[in-house]
């Protein structure tokens, strides 16, 4: 978790995003983000992140949906750059969501 939540704000900050810890701000969008893990078998795991964006109002405006099949033992040695990836494929989308809204 704490990994993720590294990459997510240096990642977010190179593209203007500022992330606010708190429902409590005046902020225009919420970003809700969910991990689920399900094992396939012995050496295999899913793992599927769900990005869910809501506005000022918090109404839901859109949401990205990842999913992926890993190793066990693979995920949890290169978890640093897998959550990377996760990070940077959804960027685009979280701008093109938001740009809607404006």
């Amino acid at each position: 978790k704490n990994i993720f939540l590294k990459k997510l704000s240096y990642l977010f900050s190179k593209h203007s995003i500022d992330i606010i810890k708190t429902e409590k701000s005046n902020n225009n969008y919420l970003i809700d983000i969910k991990f689920s893990i399900t094992e396939i078998n012995k050496e295999k795991i899913k793992l599927k992140v769900t990005w869910l964006i809501y506005d000022k109002n918090k109404k839901l405006i859109g949401d990205i949906k990842q999913e992926n099949v890993f190793l066990k033992s693979l995920l949890t040695k290169i978890w640093p750059e897998i959550s990377s990836k996760i990070i940077e494929m959804s960027i685009n989308e979280i701008n093109i969501l938001t740009n809607l809204q404006k």
